[in-house]
């Protein structure tokens, strides 16, 4: 049993680092660890920053160290690490997947992530630089999406800001603009005309963002649009 117990351990660290890991899994950037944690639980633990240096890439021996001192640290955590969990899990069978993690987390179901997953890896392989990149994206999303909105729109669900979408990424920006309540789809909107990612939307952001939405309305109008906004959209 103990030994059951011990596997069982291994495998909840194995799919929590799966979740915060690159797309080689050798590594997680701490940036990546908070972006997650930050869709997850709306903010970032204490633990994290002082035990991981700002740009610092985690291998699992780390990750693991870390989490075994700090159980609770987030939300999942405290689920599969905390109160007795190894003693209730009897067999491997019984371990999250990583997809089932991932479901748990997210508003997706486990079979639309496994769907998802299947597309993701095609169009990466499609992909000119085999990374699901703003020239592979843009083609799926314009249209319908407006060409103004599509650049935003991209770097929306790129949290790191690495100019590629991950897995982990386009599965939570999904879960969040299609699947989330209100006001999660609208903090997912905020983002993509939050270009540079302070949290407020300036002057410039504002005139783009009412640029951006009056060609997605005048698009889908068939009345004219009166003169008085074609000369002055934004004061």
């Amino acid at each position: 049993c103990v030994c059951v117990c011990v596997c069982v351990c291994v495998c909840v660290y194995t799919d929590l680092f799966s979740l915060f890991a690159s797309d080689l899994g050798g590594y997680a950037a701490r940036e990546d660890i908070e972006a997650v944690l930050q869709v997850l639980d709306g903010e970032i633990p204490t633990s994290l920053k002082k035990y991981f240096s700002e740009g610092d890439k985690v291998s699992y021996e780390r990750f693991r160290i870390w989490l075994l001192q700090n159980k609770e640290a987030f939300t999942l955590s405290r689920w599969l690490l905390s109160g007795g969990v190894c003693v209730t899990l009897t067999d491997d069978s019984d371990t999250p997947t990583f997809y089932q993690t991932l479901a748990g987390v997210t508003h997706l179901e486990e079979s639309d992530i496994i769907d998802l997953e299947k597309r993701y890896w095609l169009l990466k392989a499609q992909s000119r630089t085999g990374r699901f990149d703003l020239e592979t994206f843009v083609p799926l999303v314009s249209p319908p999406i407006h060409a103004s909105l599509s650049e935003g729109l991209f770097h929306a669900f790129d949290e790191n800001r690495d100019n590629h979408i991950d897995f982990k990424e386009i599965s939570c920006g999904l879960s969040a603009c299609c699947r989330g309540p209100v006001a999660e789809r609208q903090k997912f909107c905020f983002k993509v005309f939050d270009v540079d990612r302070d949290g407020v939307l300036s002057r410039d952001e504002l005139h783009e963002m009412v640029v951006a939405l009056l060609e997605v309305w005048k698009d889908n109008r068939t009345d004219t649009l009166p003169v008085r906004m074609h000369t002055n959209t934004y004061t």
